[in-house]
């Protein structure tokens, strides 16, 4: 499986997984399974995910503004992924 399919596959897991934490009642066992499915799913994207300093070492070396453009690339990916799984923005 090339990388897109794996992220891809990765992003619609997330939103199954954000469905049931928000579906679980919070006093039900269940929350700590669905929070533990959501820390994997968080593992598995930064594994597949590039970095900021990968994305401007492959694109502009050096450049503080594409480093900054990176960061807050990243960021804003990392911050969405969170909103799927039902999480609040790191």
């Amino acid at each position: 499986m090339n990388a897109p399919a794996l992220a891809s596959r990765i992003d619609l897991l997330a939103a199954d997984v954000g469905r049931l934490r928000r579906r679980v009642d919070p006093e039900s066992s269940l929350v700590h399974l669905a929070d533990r499915l959501a820390s994997h799913i968080e593992a598995l994207y930064v594994m597949v995910e590039p970095t900021a300093g990968e994305l401007v070492a492959w694109t502009s070396p050096g450049d503080e503004q594409a480093a900054a453009a990176a960061i807050a690339h990243v960021d804003a990916r990392w911050n969405r992924l969170r909103g799927v799984l039902g999480k609040t923005a790191a």
